[in-house]
C-alpha cells in the first residue's frame, strides 16, 4: 500500500512498527525481503523505525496490520495520536 500510495504522489513513510530491525533490512535493501521479495520499495518512499513523528503531520494512518495484533496495536497507539486522523484498515 506504501509503494501504491507513493507512486500516486502521496508523501508516505513506511513503519514497521514493531521491528526497528525491519526498518534497517528496508533501508538498507530498499526491498522487503521477507514478504514481497524482487518488489524494490522506491528510492523517494520514506522508511522509518519511529511512527510517532510522523503521526504528529499526518492526515491518514494506512494500519496493516494481522488481526490478533489489532487491538494490541490501538491500545499502544491510544487516542494520543488517532485523534483527528483518518484511520484506515488493512486488517491481515
Amino acid at each position: 500500500m506504501a509503494v501504491l500510495l507513493h507512486r500516486r504522489g502521496v508523501q508516505t513513510c513506511l513503519v514497521p512498527h514493531r521491528n526497528p530491525e525491519r526498518a534497517r533490512d528496508l533501508l538498507r535493501f530498499r526491498e522487503n525481503r521477507r514478504y514481497l521479495p524482487g518488489v524494490p520499495l522506491p528510492a523517494g518512499l520514506v522508511i522509518s523505525s519511529t511512527l510517532e513523528p510522523w503521526l504528529e503531520k499526518s492526515s491518514w494512518l494506512f494500519l496493516a496490520v494481522p488481526m490478533k495484533a489489532w487491538m494490541d496495536t490501538l491500545d499502544i497507539l491510544g487516542s494520543k495520536y488517532l485523534s483527528g486522523i483518518a484511520l484506515i484498515s488493512l486488517v491481515k
